[in-house]
């Protein structure tokens, strides 16, 4: 029990694992949930094709005459408006700035998008912005950034404070601030009967300037972290009018810099009016309402405008960022995002539901225990789809799911076969498919407590073999497709190796390891080269089976039998040299290389072409060991004899002379190792003196 509560609580933690709870965990409960209705309070006026027709402009929004944006927000105002975005970058001039600006001047309630424009240089992360012209930003209420976190996968963040710029509000919280601007005499009071000695900012900066009320409201919520429950805690006597609004600035407030969206559904949920109808006046009474002026369909000028997001529909319709910003100031208004529960909260929940599954398998065996497992899976997901449609609060999901609940499975119906096991005969005839002939004849003929005292020491060569981006390749295909890729993969593996009298000693997901011996030292060692090659070479062939694998060679001695314990036991080649064997397959990832072989296994050898890459401190290991490229054919011979020479001054210490030499072919030809040794000498050159230097690269 405490096994299985304790892998829930490393899963939780431990990253990869534990990102597993953001995707597809929140996903899985946003499309149990389904939409849900957005708040009153917003409303996007969409820039899109229709209006472009209607209109009779290029379908290129950034190029539409600005005075039209002028005469927008006369018509929004005179619908009574409080708050109107620009989603849209005004960074150049155009014509129709002065009629626009005249109209902000106006109105006094326009807030303008400073676009940041994020790069990589060299490794470091830099935001250039582009704020708009100085006419306009001068004319506008307010000039408020809105950058979305860079993820991996799909869009499920939003930041309020940007702290790339100074802790700025974002554009939702810019307009939520000057929508609420009349609660803020109320909000005051609040904060002065929970904090007498401080005082907050005046209750018109709301209104004049949102995006320095919003700062100065968020650094002192910043300095006050209990602050938050406190003015909660008074809100119980607050009017009721003013207690929505009056949470709604709490939350955005004391938020932090990003919070987690509460998508209200695919695009278009939140209420919209297509650009040409808002100009030509038809709209609803607005005087109450934030609205959003931006592109809504995917378009790409110099802002990416279209987002992925677990609601983006099956034709490709991603939501736009006009749309995201009207979500965000939606759960600011509602006071409501995704909210994870504690940490300790967190833990003791898969803490409890593994000691429950645990307990709940254990008392049925077979297709009864999956079916119990089963209705585990429903009850626990109902009632995580209950929580989070009636208060967004999000529980783990994926750890006690996919991580406890299997493995709960899995180790009740392991217990369950052992136990069943114990009453039936030794290991029949069908064990010959899973261990040498040898082996499971003495599997048949001893008992099984003197099967652990079958070992031998011998000489042996060892080839490791790793399928490359296994990962990504498992999550392209189903576990049933990945079976079959990967049965056909071993099928064109396992004849090579036992063509040339080696035996597949292990499988382990996409991994092999083969061993070698039988015979004398040279023909082991000539054995597995020739397999090694073999394998290489059909899998270079195009073979649709072949998939892109990285291998290691060694040899030395090993311990051959049976190792386990308790009710199981495995056949395995135990020792330094399958360690060693390991860590050279994985040697091939930083070199970009296919096959890596040790010296020991290399001597002798006159058939197979290869060539000397270096010595290896490898992981875990305290002696540096020379490695061979095999199945390597230089581009020419002057190709070569430039890789040798830069490596021995690699090897001597003198990194700026194997820099130019490595950099030379690495831009002359398709050489991935000798562009892992540009990059090597590069580094080497700045941190170490000759004086300090031995040869090797150490591996970690």
């Amino acid at each position: 029990m405490l096994l299985i509560s304790l892998l829930g609580s490393i899963t939780l933690l431990v990253p990869p694992f534990s990102r597993l709870e953001m995707s597809p965990g929140l996903d899985w409960l946003f499309q149990m949930r389904g939409s849900r209705h957005p708040p009153d309070g917003v409303l996007i006026v969409t820039i899109d094709k229709a209006s472009s027709e209607i209109l009779h402009l290029p379908n290129l929004p950034r190029k539409w005459p600005r005075a039209l944006h002028g005469r927008l927000v006369e018509q929004l105002s005179a619908a009574g408006a409080p708050a109107i975005g620009f989603d849209i970058i005004f960074s150049d001039p155009r014509p129709g700035d002065s009629a626009f600006a005249q109209a902000m001047a106006r109105h006094r309630n326009v807030v303008l998008f400073d676009y940041l424009e994020a790069d990589n240089r060299q490794g470091v992360h830099i935001e250039t912005r582009h704020p708009p012209t100085p006419r306009l930003a001068q004319a506008a209420l307010a000039v408020s950034p809105f950058t979305l976190p860079k993820v991996p996968e799909h869009i499920k963040q939003t930041w309020l404070f940007k702290q790339g710029a100074g802790n700025a509000p974002t554009l939702p919280v810019t307009l939520l601030t000057r929508l609420l601007a009349p609660a803020f005499p109320a909000f005051n009071r609040l904060i002065r009967n929970a904090l007498p000695a401080e005082s907050p900012p005046p209750a018109g900066l709301a209104r004049q300037h949102p995006d320095e009320a919003a700062i100065r409201y968020f650094q002192l919520f910043k300095d006050h972290p209990d602050l938050a429950r406190r003015l909660r805690t008074s809100l119980r006597e607050a009017p009721a009018p003013l207690g929505k609004p009056l949470r709604a600035l709490i939350f955005a407030y004391a938020s932090g810099e990003h919070l987690i969206l509460d998508f209200y559904g695919p695009p278009r949920t939140i209420r919209s009016i297509p650009y040409a109808d808002a100009l030509a006046g038809k709209l609803p009474d607005l005087r109450h309402t934030a609205v959003l002026v931006g592109f809504s369909e995917n378009l790409q000028p110099e802002q990416k405008d279209s987002f992925y997001t677990v609601f983006t529909n099956r034709d490709g319709l991603d939501i736009s960022g006009i749309e995201i910003a009207a979500t965000t100031l939606g759960n600011l208004l509602e006071a409501r995002a995704v909210t994870p529960p504690s940490l300790a909260v967190r833990l003791g929940l898969v803490l409890v539901f593994g000691l429950l599954a645990v307990w709940l398998l254990d008392r049925r065996r077979g297709f009864a225990a999956v079916g119990v497992a089963a209705l585990i899976a429903l009850a626990y997901l109902g009632g995580c789809w209950l929580l989070f449609r009636q208060t967004a609060l999000w529980p783990p999901v994926t750890t006690p799911l996919l991580a406890q609940l299997p493995a709960a499975l899995v180790l009740s119906l392991i217990g369950h076969f052992h136990q069943a096991a114990r009453q039936r005969q030794q290991a029949h005839s069908a064990l010959r498919y899973y261990v040498p002939r040898e082996v499971a004849d003495q599997a048949l003929d001893r008992p099984p407590e003197r099967l652990l005292k079958n070992r031998q020491k011998t000489f042996a060569a060892c080839l490791m073999t790793d399928v490359t981006s296994f990962t990504r390749l498992s999550e392209q295909l189903s576990p049933a497709d990945v079976h079959e890729r990967m049965n056909a993969y071993f099928q064109l593996l396992f004849p090579l190796v036992e063509a040339r009298q080696g035996q597949v000693i292990d499988v382990v997901g996409d991994a092999m390891l083969a061993i070698w011996h039988d015979g004398d030292a040279e023909t082991i060692r000539e054995n597995a080269l020739a397999a090694a090659t073999a394998i290489q070479k059909t899998l270079a062939s195009g073979h649709p089976a072949a998939l892109p694998t990285r291998m290691g060679l060694h040899c030395g001695e090993v311990s051959l039998g049976n190792i386990g314990g308790g009710k199981h036991l495995e056949y395995r080649a135990i020792g330094d040299t399958i360690n060693t064997t390991s860590r050279i397959e994985q040697l091939n990832k930083p070199l970009g290389s296919q096959l890596l072989a040790s010296e020991a296994i290399c001597t002798g050898n006159r058939n197979h072409a290869s060539r000397y890459v270096g010595r290896f401190t490898l992981r875990g290991k305290k002696q540096a060991i020379p490695i061979y490229q095999i199945g390597f054919v230089s581009a020419s011979d002057e190709h070569e004899k430039q890789f040798e020479e830069a490596l021995r001054y690699f090897e001597k210490g003198v990194f700026r002379e194997a820099t130019r030499l490595f950099q030379s072919i690495a831009e002359k030809s398709n050489d991935p190792v000798a562009q892992y040794f540009y990059s090597k000498s590069q580094k080497l050159a700045s941190q170490l003196s000759q004086n300090g230097w031995n040869g090797g690269i150490i591996v970690k």
